[in-house]
């Protein structure tokens, strides 16, 4: 009895040395003056300041089977409630566990971030304070240089006797299929992806279903990087129920030498070719990481009602200098058209194309591993189309400022110092 005694201690002390436990802290307030933001202003146009905050509690676990995360989080404008409130604003940012139950195979369930490609078309809204999440089911196989991912979902919003209709506004199932090479001179991956939307023409609680494929490969050569990447999408649209034909395309160069890096590129989503036509051919970037494409001010970022369903041309330069470790700065460059004319209801004719130039600047200072500080200033300067798209005067200049920084200390940990120093050497 004793011999079993020390046996069933000795195994307890082993697993807990190989299991790892962490609680963190995130604590992220934002600054933000708006004077044209996401849409362009006009002359009774007023300026907007404030300040909102995202604050998150981490739990991290990982042992050689099992990893897990709980993330709740609280997300507000500061002022937005009663200094005597007591109103419950906690919600759950993440809350999965992944099992690793065979050799190189894993499967993830629970709410989580989806994050699949070049997060085009699949990724974490990381720059909003609410972020973006799924409750998912994520099947893993990951072999020498290749990465298979399966993921499905189904939602509800209720526990119910019957029917499975769905009363909120987003998708009802959701299946995703990736094979992604991530390591090796060529680089991509190829994407499948269908969304079903309960329709809301029919009055009952079918799907239509949208299908998105595609994919995006880069190989470098000497210092330059060259990708090209392009997506087709089919279907039937929920909303009227009219037949989907579209498709996204997108190129780049990239350059990097010492500190210095440029890449220039082009996107391409399609439009309708004109109102009223049979099929209906506006591209929709479904849930991508949108504030990392398309200029950091918004203006396309709902797709595609942001382009009245007229499609999207971007030409961008980013531009990229790493002063030192931790001061970096960085510079984006857009130019955008729109890939149908713009429809004139005044004179009841199309219009052109131009939409105007962004220009981002932002610096970002690395204090220590765990605070993280960004400073920002964009200009969105109207082209004569804008206003038939999404309001406004062609004749103001539209800016938007913005300073946040990030807290992500941790609390406890079961790591080593000695680990702790690697992490933020690595970090």
């Amino acid at each position: 009895m004793r011999l079993f005694l020390c046996l069933f201690i000795g195994t307890l002390f082993s697993t807990a040395a190989r299991s790892q436990f962490d609680l963190g802290l995130e604590l992220r307030p934002r600054m933000e003056f708006r004077n044209g933001y996401r849409f362009p202003s006009d002359t009774s146009s007023k300026d907007a300041f404030f300040i909102s905050q995202r604050t998150r509690l981490n739990l991290d676990y990982a042992d050689t089977i099992i990893t897990a995360k709980l993330s709740i989080q609280d997300v507000r404008v500061w002022g937005d409630q009663p200094v005597f409130s007591d109103d419950a604003g906690l919600s759950i940012a993440a809350a999965w566990v992944q099992w690793h139950f065979a050799r190189d195979w894993y499967l993830r369930t629970g709410r989580q971030e989806l994050s699949f490609g070049d997060k085009r078309l699949i990724g974490p809204a990381e720059w909003r304070q609410q972020a973006r999440s799924h409750d998912a089911l994520l099947l893993l196989y990951q072999k020498k240089v290749w990465l298979f991912q399966l993921a499905g979902a189904f939602n509800q919003n209720a526990e119910r006797l019957s029917s499975t209709s769905y009363g909120i506004s987003q998708y009802k199932a959701l299946g995703v299929f990736q094979a992604k090479r991530y390591s090796g001179p060529l680089k991509g991956f190829f994407l499948v992806i269908a969304d079903g939307t309960q329709n809301l023409y029919a009055g009952t609680d079918e799907m239509d279903w949208r299908f998105t494929s595609g994919g995006s490969w880069s190989y470098p050569i000497g210092l330059f990087t060259f990708q090209a990447g392009g997506y087709s999408q089919n279907g039937v649209r929920f909303v009227d129920g009219r037949s989907l034909f579209a498709y996204m395309l997108n190129g780049s160069v990239g350059y990097r030498h010492n500190n210095w890096s440029f890449t220039l590129g082009y996107d391409i989503l399609s439009g309708n070719d004109s109102i009223g036509s049979p099929d209906y051919r506006a591209f929709d970037n479904l849930y991508a990481t949108r504030n990392a494409f398309y200029g950091r001010m918004d203006y396309y970022y709902s797709f595609p009602g942001d382009m009245k369903e007229a499609g999207l041309h971007d030409a961008w330069l980013l531009v990229d200098y790493k002063v030192s470790y931790r001061h970096q700065l960085h510079g984006g460059l857009h130019y955008f058209q729109l890939d149908k004319p713009a429809f004139d209801p005044d004179s009841f004719e199309y219009a052109g194309k131009d939409l105007g130039q962004e220009l981002d600047l932002w610096y970002s200072f690395q204090a220590r591993h765990d605070i993280q500080l960004e400073l920002g200033q964009c200009f969105y300067l109207p082209g004569e189309d804008l206003p038939l798209v999404k309001g406004g005067s062609p004749d103001l200049l539209n800016t938007w400022s913005y300073f946040t920084i990030r807290f992500t200390p941790t609390l406890f940990t079961t790591r080593t110092p000695t680990e702790e120093l690697i992490l933020e050497t690595v970090e």
